[in-house]
């Protein structure tokens, strides 16, 4: 995902809440490519990490819900 990726789904996320637009994170883990809790820059690391930038953005748009 990148950090184009990241500006992605923080934009989207920024516009649905602007509209007031239901919205849920479900590929959460169902693809190695929006796993927020693998690295979004090395495609062939598998490990789980703690903090990734894609999990950052979700744990916040999460709170301020």
């Amino acid at each position: 995902m990148g950090d184009s990726g990241n500006q992605y789904v923080s934009d989207l996320i920024s516009v649905f809440n602007e509209y007031g637009f239901s919205w849920a994170y479900h590929a959460y883990r169902e693809s190695h490519v929006w796993d927020a809790e693998r690295s979004n820059f090395d495609r062939n690391d598998k490990s789980v990490l703690d903090a990734t930038p894609s999990k950052e953005i979700l744990i916040s748009a999460f709170k301020s819900k």
